[in-house]
């Protein structure tokens, strides 16, 4: 009977080895899909950032050909073509299709200089 409660004993120790390789398995597996939900989410914020970026070139075209608006006698096709490139830029800017920042740091001097004018030239 001795011999029989070894072989118990040892059918036992294997199946706990079995279930430890089991459960570490699962735990790897658990963190190589951690790792490449991690890796997924930083190349989908490099895309984000190089698109927001590519179209930063088209805006910067069209905030360079905004006209200069006198107020005492404003041209009313250059009110509409700077008032669709600001309503252009906006519109970037909250469909986030391009950082705000990057817009403010990059048109903060045209952007404070064509609102007031477009204001003035256009009361409501």
């Amino acid at each position: 009977m001795a011999l029989h409660e070894i072989n118990i004993n040892m059918t036992i120790n294997l199946k706990d080895v079995e279930d430890l390789l089991s459960a570490t398995g699962s735990i790897f597996s658990g963190i190589a899909a951690a790792i490449g939900i991690y890796v997924a989410f930083r190349v989908h914020k490099n895309q984000q950032t190089l698109s927001q970026r590519q179209l930063l070139i088209p805006l910067w075209d069209h905030m360079a050909s905004m006209s200069e608006v006198n107020h005492n006698s404003p041209i009313t096709l250059d009110i509409i073509k700077n008032v669709n490139t600001l309503e252009l830029v906006a519109l970037c800017c909250e469909g986030g299709m391009v950082d705000e920042k990057v817009i403010m740091r990059t048109f903060r001097e045209a952007l404070i200089y064509s609102v007031p004018t477009v204001s003035l030239a256009c009361p409501t």
